[in-house]
């Protein structure tokens, strides 16, 4: 009878054998990466500037943004108009998309927008003189996650340039 009770009762933890668990290469670097990932945030280092760089005749037009921001961490647009002519470029303006500010707050311009119209925000930059530039500085602050998408648009007497632009607010 000791016998049949000995094979009755179930084998004690220890006496069981060690769960196996294996990993593919693809599953390591998987579990790495998104050990990762929060550090990399964390330091910044998911933040990418955008920039854009046109010549058209007398304008000369550098553009640079946030591509990819933080949520609520303070962003800048900044675009500089050159006169590469020997005559000024006369009433500049640049027309930022309300579309793409919708996910700002705390929108800060330098010079200050003179007007909204047209689903777009209007700063007068004036008259850039020959060989001269003027800049327009925008200070952000990112209050929605998304993907916000718009066309910037950089006018003067003799035409217009057009910049799409994106950005990608990350929570």
């Amino acid at each position: 009878m000791d016998g049949e009770r000995a094979q009755d009762i179930p084998p004690r933890v220890a006496d069981l054998p060690a769960p196996q668990v294996k990993l593919s290469g693809r599953q390591v670097i998987g579990l790495v990466v998104l050990a990762l990932l929060p550090a990399v945030a964390l330091l910044g280092l998911t933040e990418k500037p955008g920039r854009l760089e046109r010549s058209s005749g007398p304008l000369h037009v550098e553009l640079g943004w946030e591509a990819v921001s933080r949520l609520y961490l303070p962003g800048l647009l900044q675009l500089t108009v050159s006169s590469t002519g020997s005559e000024p470029l006369k009433d500049v303006s640049v027309a930022v998309p309300l579309g793409w500010l919708e996910g700002f707050s705390d929108v800060a311009g330098v010079p200050a927008a003179e007007d909204t119209a047209e689903g777009q925000l209007h700063f007068p930059l004036g008259e850039v003189a020959a060989g001269g530039s003027r800049s327009l500085r925008l200070e952000l602050r990112p209050v929605d996650a998304g993907l916000w998408r718009g066309v910037i648009t950089v006018s003067h007497t003799g035409g217009a340039e057009q910049f799409a632009i994106s950005t990608l607010t990350l929570p």
